[in-house]
């Protein structure tokens, strides 16, 4: 049985989305898992990439749960990060399949009425939080089919003498396993939120992601995982790592590069906050793991009030925020041949793909740049 895993980085502008399907395609033992459904509104010129996203989830969605036999559309496990709203207030619509225009988008391919059904929610900081937002946290916790329970402080999986750690989700038969590297640092009452943050890692044949939501490296890893998974196991040596907290000023450090040695990296935000911070990509590059693969826009700012820079790399660091136009006459042509012109202070956005097969000589990382959005017209062009 040839099984893989591919990993959706979505552009949802200012705030976090990324969802995994892993197993064998096209069957019943293929499964899906979302991390995350948020952005910040008034943060994107126009319509929100969000409600692009919110279209590609449904039509992955409904297709894998027709192709498993399913009566209603089915979500293996949702993990939301923490309780910011960039990180979650599109999970509600994506539940009751609701678009912009009030319309059930699972209706398409499903009876009327049609709602999500969730097999297991995990989320950090304390439910209170989530319930005071306003962003429908019943309607999310009643899509799911068992119980709803928060993590404890400081939660985490436990390195034995032995180095070994049990993942607290071992999934398609333990191929592949979520391991909770932290959440609610220390404890769910703590005030900020960011250090609540679900932190996972993701391993599947052989190859390991990591991703922290709002984490902050320059807060959490000297103080707390460097204890819990010491740099000398190697348990924290990963093949891809999203950057914390949108790629903000303290969310990656040197040591957390050095501890994590990732051969790609991504990172999820938009313009508002200037984020990603180049400061935050530098941190990433120092531990000299980081691959190539193939020429791209990768674009960050220096901080508040200081204007983006691009630069075209082959290294695999991988932002939504692909690039930002400063230039009220720069054009520039899509995959499909067209002009396209973007006034000052607009950005384009990509989506990201990155799929690990059998041989990891296959792996690959796909994009879909400008017009060329996936699911429309055309797919993410595979490049490496």
């Amino acid at each position: 049985m040839s099984t893989q895993m591919d990993t959706f980085f979505h552009d949802v502008g200012q705030g976090d989305c990324t969802h995994i399907e892993a197993g064998e395609p096209s069957t019943d033992n293929w499964q899906i898992f979302l991390i995350d459904f948020g952005f910040k509104p008034g943060d994107y010129p126009g319509e929100s990439p969000s409600q692009s996203t919110l279209i590609v989830l449904v039509d992955r969605i409904t297709e894998i749960s027709i192709e498993r036999g399913k009566n209603k559309p089915y979500l293996d496990h949702l993990f939301i990060t923490h309780s910011d709203g960039d990180h979650w207030n599109m999970l509600a619509n994506l539940v009751t399949g609701t678009d912009e225009n009030g319309d059930n988008l699972w209706e398409a391919k499903w009876p009327d009425d049609t709602t999500l059904e969730i097999g297991k929610i995990t989320y950090g900081g304390e439910e209170s939080e989530y319930r005071n937002k306003g962003y429908g946290w019943d309607t999310i916790k009643n899509a799911c089919r068992t119980p709803v329970l928060p993590l404890g402080p400081a939660a985490h999986d436990e390195m034995l003498i032995d180095e070994t750690v049990t993942p607290s989700w071992p999934y398609l038969n333990g191929e592949l396993k979520i391991y909770l590297i932290g959440a609610n640092i220390p404890t769910r009452a703590s005030r900020d939120p960011n250090l609540k943050s679900v932190m996972l890692l993701i391993e599947f044949k052989g190859r390991k992601l990591i991703l922290l939501g709002d984490g902050e490296a320059g807060k959490f890893y000297e103080n707390y995982l460097e204890g819990w998974y010491p740099e000398d196991s190697n348990f924290l040596n990963c093949t891809a790592v999203k950057l914390g907290h949108h790629g903000s000023r303290s969310g990656t450090t040197d040591a957390w590069a050095t501890a994590t040695k990732p051969e790609a990296a991504f990172v999820s935000s938009g313009y508002g906050y200037s984020h990603p911070y180049c400061v935050a990509i530098r941190a990433i590059r120092s531990a000299g793991t980081i691959k190539n693969a193939f020429y791209h826009w990768l674009t960050c700012s220096d901080g508040l009030n200081h204007p983006y820079g691009q630069q075209n790399t082959q290294e695999n660091i991988f932002s939504n925020l692909w690039y930002v136009v400063t230039d009220r006459e720069v054009s520039a042509e899509n995959n499909a041949g067209k002009i396209k012109k973007k006034s000052y202070g607009m950005f384009v956005g990509v989506t990201y793909l990155m799929q690990w097969f059998d041989d990891p000589n296959d792996d690959s990382f796909a994009f879909s740049p400008f017009d060329n959005v996936w699911p429309g017209q055309n797919k993410p062009i595979t490049i490496l």
